[in-house]
C-alpha cells in the first residue's frame, strides 16, 4: 500500500547505514561549497587553492615525481576555467544529490550539528 511504501522509506531514511552516509555527504558537501559563497569570497578562496595545487604541481615537477593534477600547471592553468569544470563535474551533481534526495532527512541532522556548535 501506499502508507507502507511511505513508512518504508521513512525507516529506510533512519538506519545507522543511512545516517552515517547522510553526514558524510554533508560534511563532503561542506567541504566543497566554494562556489557557492558570495562572489568575492568565491573568487577569493579559488585563488587560494589554486595556488595550493600550483605550489603542489611545482614541487613534483621539482622532484621529477609524477604529477598528479597536471591541469595545475601554473604556466597554463585557467583558474575561472578550473572553477567552471569543478562546478559542472562536481558540485551541480553532488549538490543536486543532496537536495533531491536527502532535503527532508537533513533537517534533524542540521539541528543536531548545529547543537554541537
Amino acid at each position: 500500500s501506499m502508507n507502507s511504501d511511505c513508512e518504508g522509506q521513512s525507516n529506510n531514511g533512519n538506519s545507522p547505514e543511512n545516517r552515517l552516509l547522510i553526514k558524510r555527504m554533508l560534511i563532503k558537501c561542506a567541504d566543497v561549497a566554494n562556489p557557492c559563497r558570495p562572489l568575492e569570497l568565491c573568487i577569493e578562496w579559488a585563488g587560494r587553492i589554486s595556488e595550493e595545487y600550483f605550489a603542489q604541481t611545482d614541487e613534483e615537477k621539482r622532484q621529477g615525481l609524477p604529477v598528479v593534477m597536471p591541469v595545475f600547471d601554473r604556466n597554463t592553468c585557467s583558474v575561472p576555467k578550473s572553477q567552471i569544470s569543478f562546478i559542472d563535474y562536481f558540485i551541480t551533481d553532488m549538490f543536486d544529490a543532496w537536495d533531491g534526495k536527502n532535503n527532508l532527512l537533513m533537517l534533524p541532522l542540521v539541528f543536531l550539528f548545529a547543537g554541537s556548535f
